[in-house]
């Protein structure tokens, strides 16, 4: 595809657009906050975090519950994040899809998972999300620190023994992550073709 005016001007409307939408939803939800209790963020990757949405684009939503909280003492919480949600011209989260479930910082940071084969895929997702593209859209001090914890989660069985080692770890979840996105493509594209 090469670069036109047109695919400028494309590209800087869905800009504009995914940053009104990203301002609209975090006023929301800090006007919201008090129902917000055991969230420790709430952040939008896909096109709203590379800021492309368009009015096609659906509400890639990672929410992150604090420390010992399960899912389901946040119903209230999570019906009060759709609320939000449903103000906004855009699709929901697919029903199948791996954002429309919160997910535990305890399973985000679990130790056990680091270097695991068994995982499960919406966890080693928003993870990585978290990393790659997301946008916080409640409390954001939380979120830079989430991915502070990331990395350093990344980094927490080799870095302290040697500080020359390299990053193994991630750069595997990342060239997974690549894998992963070049065989959803590819199926994209074999669907089109039948």
């Amino acid at each position: 595809m090469s670069f036109t005016a047109d695919s400028a001007v494309v590209r800087a409307s869905a800009g504009a657009r995914s940053i009104a939408i990203l301002d609209l939803l975090s006023a929301a939800l800090k006007r919201s906050s008090a129902a917000l209790d055991g969230i420790l963020t709430v952040a939008l990757c896909g096109s709203l975090g590379r800021l492309e949405a368009t009015p096609e684009s659906d509400i890639d939503c990672i929410i992150v519950l604090r420390s010992g909280v399960a899912a389901a003492a946040v119903e209230g919480a999570l019906r009060a994040i759709a609320e939000v949600f449903a103000t906004v011209p855009l699709r929901a989260a697919k029903s199948d899809g791996i954002y429309r479930q919160p997910v535990a910082v305890d399973a985000l940071l679990d130790p056990g998972a680091l270097g695991s084969l068994s995982e499960t895929p919406a966890t080693f997702g928003k993870r990585i999300q978290l990393l790659l593209d997301a946008r916080p859209v409640y409390d954001a001090d939380a979120f830079v620190d989430l991915q502070s914890a990331i990395v350093d989660w990344y980094s927490s069985d080799f870095l302290e023994a040697d500080p020359t080692a390299s990053w193994t770890y991630l750069l595997n979840d990342l060239a997974a992550k690549q894998l992963i996105t070049r065989l959803h493509i590819r199926e994209i594209q074999i669907g089109e073709h039948v």
